[in-house]
């Protein structure tokens, strides 16, 4: 029995000792002590599945904590082991086996190093304070113009395959 068939089971007895004006006969009560009893029972039955239920939670956020920190440790040891292939990679070359290549991918970006001229700021609305647009930079840097607080810089990162 659930704690609605208990309580539905209650009502019933309610009902049957007003049908009867007030007098309870030994079977109602007979029935409303097993009513009782079941549902103490009942609750208490809930109240551990509550506090079960409670822990399991805290113990899966506390799980869920340490394997955050567990992944984030990985992830720095992975971005250690990269930087070190990378340094090696770029002394020495690419590698290439059987199973594996590592490479390098060269990229370049615009880095602003000082005040550009108005002409190279961005066109975004609301203005101040507007960012220097770099992709016009770069695009100008490429062409061979000269951009005042800006240079063409080339970066590598590795790939691993």
């Amino acid at each position: 029995m659930n704690l609605y068939t208990i309580e539905q089971e209650y009502r019933d007895i309610e009902q049957a000792i007003e049908e009867a004006e007030g007098e309870i006969t030994p079977e109602l009560e007979a029935r409303i002590a097993i009513n009782e009893s079941d549902r103490a029972a009942k609750i208490g039955a809930y109240v551990h599945i509550i506090r079960e239920r409670e822990a399991a939670a805290v113990a899966c956020r506390s799980e869920a904590q340490r394997l955050d920190m567990l992944a984030t440790a990985h992830e720095r040891l992975a971005g250690r082991l990269r930087d070190t292939l990378l340094a090696v990679v770029l002394e020495h070359g690419p590698v290439r086996a059987d199973t594996y290549t590592v490479a390098l991918r060269r990229s370049k970006y615009v880095e602003v190093s000082g005040a550009v001229g108005e002409e190279w700021l961005s066109e975004q609305k609301p203005a101040p304070p507007r960012a220097p647009d770099k992709r016009r930079i770069a695009v100008a840097l490429k062409a061979g113009l000269a951009v005042v607080g800006a240079e063409l810089r080339e970066r590598a990162a590795l790939v691993l395959k």
